[in-house]
């Protein structure tokens, strides 16, 4: 088998990855926007009993300044909400059209990269003879 017959097989099996990986991407059912799951319980969950908690610091604050007497500051601090990291919640609308551009140009570079390595560890050297000096 020559080279460019090489090449062109190899071309040819990493068309039919990019090609596999754009149906699969274009088969896969995009999620109904009215079914919750367990992460989406949680977090609504979590978010009412922060904001249960903000509603009785403020209201705490509130009687304070309408009473003006001291409140140990404990009872403020149990009100606050503890400090949590940022919860990141992914779009549920993911575009198609994107997504199978992604995969077609990571296929395509996918296979050009494994052509030209293919192409630089096989291709055949020259040898000369050394000069004679």
């Amino acid at each position: 088998m020559s080279r460019t017959h090489r090449a062109l097989a190899m071309l040819a099996l990493s068309l039919a990855l990019v090609t596999a990986t754009a149906a699969v991407a274009a088969a896969a059912p995009p999620s109904p926007a009215g079914i919750e799951d367990q992460s989406d319980r949680l977090l609504r969950n979590l978010e009412a009993g922060q904001a249960e908690r903000t509603r009785a610091a403020v209201e705490l604050a509130r009687s304070m300044e309408r009473n003006l007497t001291s409140v140990p500051a404990a009872g403020v601090l149990a009100a606050q909400p503890a400090p949590r990291p940022d919860v990141v919640v992914p779009d549920g609308g993911v575009d198609l059209l994107v997504t199978l551009l992604v995969g077609v140009i990571g296929g395509v570079v996918g296979g050009a990269a494994a052509i030209g390595g293919w192409i630089m560890t096989t291709r055949r050297r020259i040898r000369r003879p050394a000069a004679a000096t």
